[in-house]
This record gives structure tokens, C-alpha cells and sequence, in this order.
């Protein structure tokens, strides 16, 4: 009896670790013209809610000092994912636009789509196994 209660306990053991390990995204930043302010970086595991900040699978704001930012994100299950960047210059948790709709704020996409605005997830995303790194220069 003490045997098998040994053994689930280290099956179990095993098994919590496994499924705690997670891969890294790391997102090298470049092209920041100012420096000043946040840039949100947002990673995205399914296209509803892509590129909405706050609609993120996991994202963070990190505060402008240089005119490059690395950041990784830790502990993501393999899959599809996608990333949003925004250089907030204001810190108001948003992208400010002009009258005619253009974005005021400096962006990017992982995926390099090419398109002109928002690109659908499916352009932008990526396939995680266990690291991904994606450099993207903020246009």
C-alpha cells in the first residue's frame, strides 16, 4: 500500500511539472523615435479580440527608456499565437488616432503582413513549440 501511494504521489509529481513548463515568446523592439512613455506589447492566442489592447492572452506596458526593448514572456503552452505592439507615447492605455482614422502612435505585428492597418490574425500569428523570437520594428 505505502508502495502505490508513493508511486501516484511521484506520477503526480511528474505529471504538475510537465504541464508547469511552459515556452517563451521574446519580442526584440526597435525603431522608437521618442523616449517617452509606454510601449504595450500584447501576445494573442486566438483571433477574437487580435489586436484590441486589454484583449490580449497576456500582455505587459513597459516603460520607454531606450530606443530598443527586448522582453520575453514565460511559461506559454505551445500554439498558435500572434503579437501586438504599441508605442503609447501618452500613457493613456490606448492608440490615439488623427481625424482621418491613421494611428498617431508607432506599431507593429508579428507576422510582417505587410497590410495596411490591423491584419487579420491569421497573417500575424506564429506557431509556439517551446521558444519563439520575433524582431519588429515599430512603423
Amino acid at each position: 500500500m505505502k508502495k502505490i501511494i508513493l508511486l501516484v504521489f511521484i506520477l503526480a509529481f511528474f505529471v504538475s511539472t510537465a504541464y508547469a513548463q511552459g515556452g517563451t515568446v521574446t519580442v526584440k523592439i526597435t525603431g522608437l523615435k521618442k523616449i517617452k512613455g509606454e510601449v504595450l506589447i500584447g501576445l494573442y492566442n486566438k483571433a477574437k479580440g487580435f489586436p484590441d489592447i486589454g484583449k490580449e492572452y497576456k500582455g505587459i506596458a513597459i516603460e520607454v527608456k531606450t530606443n530598443s526593448i527586448t522582453y520575453t514572456f514565460v511559461d506559454v503552452p505551445p500554439g498558435d499565437y500572434a503579437i501586438a505592439v504599441v508605442h503609447d507615447i501618452n500613457t493613456n492605455g490606448k492608440v490615439d488616432y488623427n481625424f482621418i482614422g491613421l494611428p498617431l502612435e508607432m506599431y507593429a505585428f508579428s507576422g510582417n503582413s505587410g497590410c495596411i492597418g490591423k491584419p487579420p490574425f491569421k497573417k500575424a500569428k506564429f506557431k509556439l513549440k517551446d521558444k519563439y523570437i520575433v524582431n519588429l520594428k515599430l512603423k
